[in-house]
């Protein structure tokens, strides 16, 4: 499945054949893939998602303190944490800080 998107109009396809045949201007529109995806999937990384930005809001810390920290309070696996965190770190949510703790490990931090 494709998501056409404009300012204008959302645009859903299930085919390449229909994107093709469709005659659109594809330079006038932002194209997404779709894919399922697990429910609960969803609903656990909203809320790894949410208790990172708690904890982090106004604050820095190693990528393992923070993760100790999700885990106290949301009963998630670390690997899951970790996960999260590298996406959040992709789509630029939260950032490392050019610093490194006692221990050499890279501070994470986010804007306010």
């Amino acid at each position: 499945m494709y998501l056409l998107l404009s300012d204008k109009d959302k645009i859903i396809l299930d085919t390449v054949q229909e994107l093709e045949m469709g005659g659109f201007q594809l330079d006038k529109y932002k194209i997404y893939n779709l894919s399922p995806i697990d429910p609960s999937e969803l609903i656990n990384d909203g809320q790894i998602r949410d208790m990172v930005c708690h904890i982090l809001r106004g604050d820095q810390m190693s990528k393992n303190e923070l993760i100790e920290k999700v885990i106290t309070n949301i009963d998630v696996p670390k690997s899951k944490v970790s996960k999260v965190i590298t996406k959040m770190k992709k789509e630029k949510v939260i950032y490392d800080i050019e610093d490194w703790n006692y221990l050499g490990e890279r501070i994470i931090g986010m804007d306010k």
